[in-house]
C-alpha cells in the first residue's frame, strides 16, 4: 500500500509530551504486508514494522521498540489472558475502552484524551486502519492494485453520504 501525503488541516490541542503542540497532516507512507498461512508457529502473530525514528518487532509474547536517534531497545511484555479471544486481546481492549469511558465521564477528560491515553489511538486512526485491511483484502480477492483515495470515497464517504 502507498500512501501520498495526506494534507490535513493542522488540529491545535493539548500533547501530553509536549504541550501546546500542533498536530500536522499525515505523511507518504509504503506498507507491505505478508502473510504465511502454514508456518511452525501456528496461530502465532509475528512482525516488524519499519518507521524513520525506529522499528518494532513483535511475536505473541513480546513487543520490542528500537529507537535509531538513542540506539536503545525497550521491551514490552503485555498481560496475556490465554483463556479469552486473541490471546486476551478482546478481553483488554474491552478493558481499555470502559477505563477511557469512565475517564471521560467521571472525570471529564476529553473523549480524544481518553482514547489516546487507554486505546492508543483515536476514533479516526481505528476507522482508517481498519479500512485500510479491507482495502488490503478487496486488493487480495480481486489480484488488483487499490487505489486509497478512490477506495475510501467508495466505501466510506458514499455510505456515510447515505
Amino acid at each position: 500500500m502507498f500512501w501520498d501525503d495526506d494534507p490535513q488541516p493542522a488540529v491545535s490541542g493539548t500533547n501530553e509530551e509536549k504541550p501546546g503542540a500542533s498536530f500536522q497532516g499525515r505523511t507518504a507512507k509504503t506498507a507491505i504486508f505478508h502473510q504465511i498461512a502454514y508456518t511452525q508457529a501456528q496461530c502465532e502473530r509475528r512482525g516488524r514494522i519499519y518507521g524513520t525514528k525506529g522499528e518494532i518487532t513483535y511475536d505473541s509474547t513480546t513487543i520490542s521498540v528500537y529507537d535509531f536517534a538513542t540506539g536503545e531497545m525497550t521491551t514490552h511484555k503485555p498481560k496475556i489472558d490465554y483463556q479469552s479471544g486473541h490471546g486476551g486481546g478482546d478481553n483488554g481492549l474491552a478493558r481499555q475502552f470502559v477505563e477511557a469511558v469512565g475517564k471521560v465521564k467521571m472525570d471529564g477528560w476529553s473523549a480524544s484524551k481518553a482514547q489516546k491515553q487507554f486505546l492508543g489511538c483515536t476514533l479516526d486512526e481505528l476507522v482508517r486502519s481498519h479500512v485500510a485491511v479491507w482495502a488490503a483484502e478487496e486488493a487480495r480477492v480481486n489480484g488488483s492494485v487499490v487505489k486509497w483515495q478512490d477506495f475510501w470515497e467508495e466505501k466510506v464517504e458514499k455510505f456515510l453520504a447515505g
